[in-house]
């Protein structure tokens, strides 16, 4: 994500789509945004499996994005890896 890439998607792609994953003692996502083929937006966020259940972020994206565009597609995918670095 940090070298600079070009993708081409097919133009009717679009919608918002995110990825959980829990890293240690966080959960990470990553929301993606896709219009037309195109990434217009990517957040990133960080939530300690203490405080935040994997439950309760797919809520808060669910409600966040189902909210803004109705027509907009929504694709939430987790991976439940345990990643840890040394």
């Amino acid at each position: 994500m940090v070298e600079k890439q070009s993708i081409i998607l097919d133009p009717s792609i679009h919608g918002t789509y995110a990825l959980i994953q829990q890293l240690g003692n966080y959960r990470v996502y990553c929301i993606l945004t896709i219009q037309h083929g195109k990434l217009v937006d990517i957040l990133r966020f960080k939530e300690s499996i203490i405080e935040t259940s994997i439950e309760q972020i797919q809520l808060q994206i669910e409600i966040e994005y189902n909210t803004k565009d109705k027509d907009q597609e929504q694709v939430v995918r987790e991976e439940s890896q345990d990643n840890t670095y040394e």
